[in-house]
């Protein structure tokens, strides 16, 4: 890992390709903006990276700790973004989707923070609610196996879903968060 990030910081460009195409399908799997936009926040993420590295921020020893890093920049510049254009709901949409990979962050703390928010999410949702966001975001089911688990076709399970991610929006605990935000 040492060695990747030497090369990323000497400017190798295999390792900036690596990381560029990383966070571009990342950016393009969870903002919906024109191309520009998010060809613009992958040059401003990779810019924040670097001089993250640069101060030594990073602290992993793998490629997964830094996947998660990675991604965790990137999650709050979207955040930042979406905030910054007033979709509130989007916001919270991006709080309770797969955008919090609990299973696969190594940092404790950060593994903490997301695992008490989940906590608190779950607490306010039925049990198939739990069921179905812990298979797609937390397990990564894809819609067609939860739908084939389920034995509904996977409109309903699309439908119950987003049914279900509008009461987690709802949820006080989300709407705290929104509003702390808010308020930085």
């Amino acid at each position: 890992m040492r060695d990747f990030i030497a090369g990323f910081l000497s400017g190798d460009r295999k390792n900036i390709n690596l990381v560029q195409t990383r966070l571009s399908r990342y950016i393009r799997q969870r903002f919906t903006a024109a191309e520009e936009e998010r060809e613009d926040l992958v040059a401003e993420i990779m810019s924040i990276l670097l001089l993250a590295l640069r101060k030594g921020q990073f602290r992993g020893t793998d490629l997964k700790s830094f996947n998660a890093y990675l991604y965790g920049i990137a999650r709050l510049k979207i955040m930042q973004i979406v905030e910054r254009n007033g979709r509130r709901g989007d916001l919270a949409q991006h709080l309770v989707s797969g955008d919090l990979p609990v299973g696969r962050i190594t940092d404790p703390e950060t593994r903490a923070m997301n695992t008490s928010f989940l906590k608190h999410i779950y607490d306010g949702l039925g049990e198939q609610c739990q069921e179905m966001i812990r298979m797609k975001f937390i397990q990564g089911w894809s819609d067609q196996e939860i739908a084939d688990y389920r034995r509904v076709t996977k409109n309903a399970l699309s439908t119950a879903l987003s049914r279900c991610l509008k009461k987690a929006r709802e949820l006080p605990v989300v709407q705290e968060l929104l509003y702390q935000k808010r308020a930085l």
